[in-house]
């Protein structure tokens, strides 16, 4: 009987622990970690010829030294000033108003005055002298179409004929005074079925008015509209400059953590294979933030478009800066009072309403 070999444990027990304080002196956690200030300092800067690094923010065309203020309310005075389409709808309306007070004026009282004045001579008798004053007032009656006119005619007069006439024959042709007339009436003519209720004065200023109110409408409408446009500028120009904030923030920290990949990797505690997924990283931020300026870019050009009407201004190449926040309220909505004031705002639909009638 044969007894087992004792000194093959022995071995391979020393070459086991020879193994493990090789492997101890040659992990790279038993070297000391330095502080950062100390990665920071023998950490070798990325070069810039692999990375794209924006220096500045700056856009073309347009120079942020000298940024203009705009509030929301400024925004939206200056697009109700400047906009185009709004000057055209207020002319349209006092169009309008124009010819609806011209067609009423139909309805106005007209006086008229006529005087005359009349020299006679012949061979036979001596020269006579005659003045007629004729006035009168006439004025249409909007209610049953009716008309009412009323004269008031005076007369002097040296002719003898004339006199015969005025006198029923009394006076001789010898009387040589001048004689005075007056007459004085009122008459009123009313239609029984024909242009009773309705006539053609009557059409054309509710034809008039309906048109006023059309276009009241459509102003109204563009107003809105143009109010609405504005709003949604601004403040979609506020969220791009706070997108883009957010994008620089984010730029920032990507380079921070590459620098300290990179002075892990010099100091020996990090993979190098760890800076491709850092610097792929920060190459996404960059895009992410040329995207946003480019967005920025795009929202200040749309409100640029609503607030300034000369193409040659000078705020095109200058940068807009929004000085009002956006303000969150709790405040909770009557959906029927909400449902209300909507259908009431809606001018498109009293612009339908108004065509229907």
């Amino acid at each position: 009987m044969k007894l087992p070999d004792r000194k093959s444990p022995i071995y391979s027990l020393i070459l086991v622990c020879l193994l493990a304080l090789a492997g101890i002196s040659q992990t790279p956690s038993a070297q000391p970690v330095a502080s950062e200030g100390e990665l920071a300092k023998t950490s070798p800067q990325a070069p810039s010829a692999n990375l794209y690094t924006p220096t500045d923010l700056n856009r073309v065309g347009v120079q942020t030294a000298q940024p203009v203020s705009l509030s929301i309310a400024d925004a939206v005075r200056r697009a109700l000033l400047n906009n185009n389409d709004i000057e055209v709808s207020r002319d349209d309306v006092r169009l309008q108003k124009t010819r609806v007070t011209s067609l009423e004026g139909i309805y106005d009282p007209v006086l008229t005055i006529s005087p005359t004045y009349s020299s006679t001579s012949n061979i036979f008798t001596s020269r006579t002298h005659d003045f007629r004053m004729n006035a009168g007032v006439n004025q249409f009656i909007r209610p049953g179409g009716g008309t009412i006119s009323s004269f008031f005619n005076n007369q002097r007069t040296e002719s003898s004929f004339a006199q015969a006439q005025a006198t029923s024959g009394s006076l001789t042709s010898s009387s040589s005074s001048a004689l005075f007339s007056s007459n004085l009436g009122v008459n009123y003519t009313q239609p029984l079925m024909r242009n009773f209720r309705y006539d053609s004065r009557r059409h054309s200023i509710y034809v008039a008015r309906k048109n006023l109110e059309q276009t009241e409408s459509d102003f109204r409408l563009s107003a809105t509209n143009t109010i609405t446009n504005v709003q949604r500028a601004y403040w979609d120009f506020v969220f791009a400059l706070r997108n883009q904030q957010n994008q620089v923030a984010n730029v920032n920290l990507a380079q921070e953590n590459l620098r300290q990949i990179e002075a892990r990797i010099a100091a020996g505690a990090s993979a190098p294979l760890e800076r491709a997924e850092v610097a792929t990283e920060l190459a996404n931020r960059q895009g992410d933030l040329l995207l946003a300026t480019q967005q920025v870019s795009t929202a200040e050009n749309t409100l640029k478009q609503l607030v300034i009407r000369d193409p040659l201004s000078v705020e095109w190449t200058q940068t807009f800066v929004p000085t009002d926040p956006p303000a969150v309220t709790t405040t909770p909505i009557d959906m029927d009072v909400a449902i209300k004031d909507a259908m009431d705002n809606r001018f498109e639909l009293r612009r339908l309403s108004c065509s229907k009638r």
